[in-house]
């Protein structure tokens, strides 16, 4: 391999006139699709007859959907997808919380005279309701009140793209005994 400096590049030899350009191959245009002219066939190589489902055999044989005389019902999906527990997911802002529930100070907790800040990672759904929480920041005595709290909380749900999707969220839950 040869490495030549940008600047010792010299032009492209001209074309001789002993020498005929390259010629290029140019895709003839294809006619258009035309409707198909049925033409008669022996009864031997026509294809079989087949018959189309009826709506109720095509219900019973969907699952998630029912038969109602005229009306066909079909079920909703079963769950909205959810991301794993830290999973990145693109939100233009963050789930903000309408609702807080405040937690229970758990008595063997304000006896031991312990508090701090528990922090909890909510898994916000689309409809702006808890579906999961996880503790990252620990305090054992305080652990199990903080999450119960958390998980009744609901939030206004994070947009992306314009529609509300699933985001896990950092939840601070303070203890004060004072």
């Amino acid at each position: 391999m040869v490495v030549v400096p940008y600047r010792e590049l010299a032009a492209p030899p001209p074309l001789t006139p002993n020498e005929p350009p390259p010629q290029v191959a140019i895709a003839q245009p294809v006619a258009p699709p035309t409707a198909a002219v049925p033409v008669p066939v022996p009864d031997a190589e026509a294809p079989p007859e087949q018959t189309v489902a009826s709506q109720e055999e095509i219900a019973a044989n969907t699952p998630g959907v029912e038969s109602e005389g005229d009306k066909i019902v079909v079920a909703p999906p079963a769950e909205e997808e959810l991301p794993k527990f830290g999973e990145y997911v693109y939100v233009e802002e963050l789930p903000e919380a309408i609702t807080k529930v405040t937690p229970a100070y758990p008595d063997i907790a304000r006896e031991a005279g312990v508090d701090g800040t528990v922090m909890v990672q909510a898994l916000v759904g689309k409809d702006g309701h808890v579906k999961d929480t996880r503790v990252v920041k620990s305090i054992p005595m305080l652990d199990t009140s903080a999450a119960a709290a958390v998980k009744q909380w609901v939030f206004k749900p994070a947009p992306s793209n314009n529609k509300p999707v699933a985001v896990w969220v950092a939840v601070p839950v303070k203890f004060s005994l004072h």
